[in-house]
């Protein structure tokens, strides 16, 4: 019904102008007919066309209000956003980096079943292109961060050594998908970025057909990832940009039945990471040291507030470790978790041995969104614990919002931020993914408070110029001390100079004075020869005289020995000679008895006799026996004189014996005692002997090793010659370069005027970059 009315009022518009159109054709040939001075011809033209445009709006009234809106749209643009884009362009590159570009236009709403529906398409595309592109010119112009320094890898170089990676395991051709977790994450989106600036530089031939976003949500990341292995088949290879999800992307790849067959590649090693790796799902992960990452900015803080420190450069980036199911065992064992590499720990920074008086506060403001976040805060922990004796408490935080709905906007982390300087901490370490947290991380900075950014932080344009300007002024100052130090290192060579000459001359004098030394050494070394021959002759007659004195010394024991076996016998003898001497007393007395019976007997013998004579013949018989006992004690007497004479005899030459061994002993006692002396003296001798054998051979192997040290010297004097005879040479030749080299410290010292001549032409052109805070805003507003 609709269309047949717009049939009927176009028909009409043109019966309407093919009318006019006939009647212009016959006014030509005719004159020209004015009414009012207008000529009727003009006059019909404008009534056809607004009779035309009238039948138009009548028919097409409705549908072209989006054309209205399309052509607002096109007005705003074409006339507000476009100029105020090649303004902020023109002023930035004039050297305005501070200022912004916001869009005005906005997208227009879908109008179903239009046929202005492609149009409008179009036009919000160009809309959304413009917001991007004030996306990217405003992320060049940031306010630079006034932290302290950064810790944690390069976003961009991660991104280049995946695509490295990648290129390498694919043979540099191949489809892949890219999976990041947020697009408005700074540092996801400069790992895709290197990751595909790689990629284009050296592997041409890989095109990256899909870039999906997972919001960092394993299930998102899983489901999207399904999603794309349907839709491409040939897909060859995926790299995830964050380090949360590579096992929700590994267990679709997986479940596709492709794992092994799809080059996959992401970031950080984390516990599933490990286990889906262990199982060659995941072909490589980049590790970026995050230990160190939560270690390092809380004792730089430290060693900033007690002692000055000062980063070298504004950035200390952590290490990159490329880890594959290769040398997994490495970082990871089933059972043990991941672990600490040797390497890694060496690298910690170390706080400075000074405690501050007063206690320190340090806050780290982190995340635990996923299990990456484990290592960096065991590492803070680790700093925290060697801080405690240090007078410091360290705490990490992690805001309610970012733990539960994973926001980590400026909203979050600026109103924590903000409680943390109220509660008087003295120095912070905050992660960075929304840019916007930058301006709130500077007012901080300004109130006194250092902070260090970690793991991430954006990049700008503006932040780039800003630190090549200090590197410029620190380049100016270095130049100045470059120059200074050139015209005090000209001024010692010319002193140089001067004494390399003395010493010219001087090792001339040396080089003679090592010659007649060399001469009078070949006479030392004849001498000690001989003195050695002479010592060597000596020892051997000490050994001589040593080995003799030691014979002597024995046979001395011996005669000892000897003398006083037979000192032991001359005792027995007389001690045996005395008791003889006390025998014979005792039978002298025995034969006196004896004598004085037969005397009795003789007495009793003569009065038997006479007794016998009395008595007649009856004492005849008696008689007899009578007679014959004094007979027998007169043989008895005179037996007894004789026993007693030889027993006397017995007795005098026993006390001669007994006298004589009394002086032998006394002769013996005296020899053993002169032999005790002789034995003792014969003693000292040998220990003198053998002292002066010892002694003899202490020289004889000393006068060897003066031999074989004077050889040595004499060789080394030769070697002294002839370094004396190079030194003499190479004097001069340093003499020459002394020269040459003061020359040259002259062009160096020109060299340093020119640099800082450059240093100061660089600062000049970079005064033209404002990259103050009062930033200049261009909206077309």
């Amino acid at each position: 019904m609709m269309k047949s009315k717009k049939l009927v009022w176009l028909g009409s518009g043109f019966v309407f102008l093919f009318i006019v159109f006939i009647f212009l054709i016959f006014s030509f040939f005719i004159s020209p007919i004015k009414i009012f001075s207008v000529d009727i011809r003009i006059l019909l033209s404008g009534l056809g066309a607004l009779g035309t445009l009238f039948l138009f709006w009548a028919t097409f009234r409705k549908d072209l209000r989006p054309f209205s809106r399309i052509i607002q749209l096109g007005k705003n643009i074409a006339f507000e956003d476009i100029p105020q884009l090649n303004n902020a362009v023109m002023e930035l590159a004039q050297g305005n980096l501070s200022v912004q570009y916001q869009v005005r236009s906005k997208p227009i709403p879908p109008v179903p079943d239009s046929e202005w529906t492609s149009l409008i398409q179009i036009m919000n595309q160009l809309v959304h292109s413009l917001h991007g592109l004030s996306l990217e010119f405003n992320a060049l112009t940031d306010v630079p961060c006034k932290r302290l320094c950064y810790v944690g890898a390069d976003s961009f170089l991660e991104g280049r050594r995946c695509g490295e990676l990648m290129g390498e395991m694919l043979g540099g051709k191949g489809e892949i998908a890219i999976t990041t977790g947020l697009f408005t994450a700074t540092g996801l989106e400069l790992r895709r970025k290197g990751f595909q600036s790689i990629l284009r530089e050296k592997f041409p031939e890989i095109r990256v057909v899909e870039v999906y976003e997972n919001k960092e949500t394993p299930e998102i990341a899983y489901q999207k990832t399904k999603e794309v292995l349907e839709k491409y088949p040939h897909l060859k290879g995926i790299y995830v940009t964050e380090g949360a999800t590579p096992f929700a992307v590994a267990k679709a790849v997986a479940d596709a039945g492709r794992g092994g067959k799809i080059v996959l590649i992401g970031h950080d090693l984390t516990e599933e990471t490990a286990e889906w790796m262990d199982k060659n799902v995941i072909s490589a992960t980049l590790g970026q040291d995050p230990f160190t990452q939560g270690h390092d900015p809380v004792i730089h803080l430290f060693n900033h507030l007690v002692a000055g420190w000062q980063p070298p450069v504004p950035r200390l980036l952590t290490h990159m470790e490329v880890m594959t199911p290769e040398n997994l065992h490495l970082f990871w064992a089933k059972g043990k978790g991941i672990m600490q590499s040797e390497m890694s720990s060496q690298r910690l920074a170390r706080p400075v041995e000074k405690t501050p008086e007063k206690p320190l506060k340090i806050a780290v403001l982190g995340r635990e969104d996923s299990s990456f976040w484990i290592p960096v805060k065991e590492g803070v922990l680790s700093a925290a614990q060697k801080l405690k004796e240090k007078n410091t408490i360290v705490e990490w935080i992690v805001p309610e919002q970012a733990r539960i709905n994973k926001d980590f906007s400026v909203q979050v982390y600026g109103k924590e931020l903000e409680r943390l300087v109220e509660e008087g901490y003295h120095g912070i370490a905050t992660v960075v993914v929304d840019r916007n947290l930058v301006p709130v991380i500077n007012q901080v900075v300004e109130k006194g408070i250092p902070v260090i950014t970690l793991n991430s932080e954006p990049l700008s344009l503006r932040g780039l110029v800003a630190t090549i300007m200090d590197q410029a002024q620190k380049l100016m100052g270095l130049s100045q001390q470059l120059a200074a130090s050139t015209v005090q290192a000209n001024t010692a060579t010319s002193h140089i100079k001067t004494t390399v000459g003395e010493i010219a001359r001087g090792t001339s004098s040396q080089n003679d004075q090592v010659k007649r030394t060399e001469t009078d050494l070949e006479g030392l070394l004849l001498n000690i020869e001989k003195v050695n021959h002479e010592a060597g002759e000596s020892a051997a007659s000490a050994e001589s005289s040593a080995s003799a004195v030691s014979s002597s010394a024995e046979a001395m024991d011996r005669t000892l020995d000897g003398i006083r076996s037979i000192e032991r016998t001359v005792e027995e003898t007389w001690k045996t000679v005395s008791e003889l001497a006390q025998q014979s007393e005792r039978i002298d007395m025995v034969v006196d008895l004896i004598d004085d019976i037969a005397s009795q007997v003789n007495v009793l013998a003569l009065n038997a006799a006479i007794e016998a004579t009395r008595g007649g013949e009856a004492g005849k018989g008696f008689m007899v026996v009578a007679n014959e006992i004094r007979k027998l004690a007169r043989r008895t007497a005179e037996a007894t004189r004789e026993v007693t004479e030889l027993i006397g005899a017995v007795q005098s030459g026993i006390g001669g014996v007994r006298r004589s061994m009394e002086e032998g002993l006394e002769k013996v006692r005296d020899s053993v005692h002169l032999t005790d002396k002789a034995k003792e003296t014969l003693s000292q001798i040998r220990q003198l002997v053998e002292a002066n054998r010892i002694r003899m051979n202490k020289i004889a192997l000393a006068m060897e090793e003066m031999q074989r040290l004077s050889h040595q010297v004499g060789m080394a004097m030769s070697t002294v010659a002839e370094v004396s005879d190079r030194n003499t040479r190479s004097i001069e030749e340093v003499n020459i370069a002394t020269r040459q080299l003061n020359d040259q410290f002259a062009g160096v010292a020109a060299l340093a005027s020119s640099l800082e001549q450059m240093a100061q032409s660089q600062q000049e052109l970079l005064a033209k970059f404002n990259v103050s805070g009062i930033s200049a805003s261009i909206s077309s507003s």
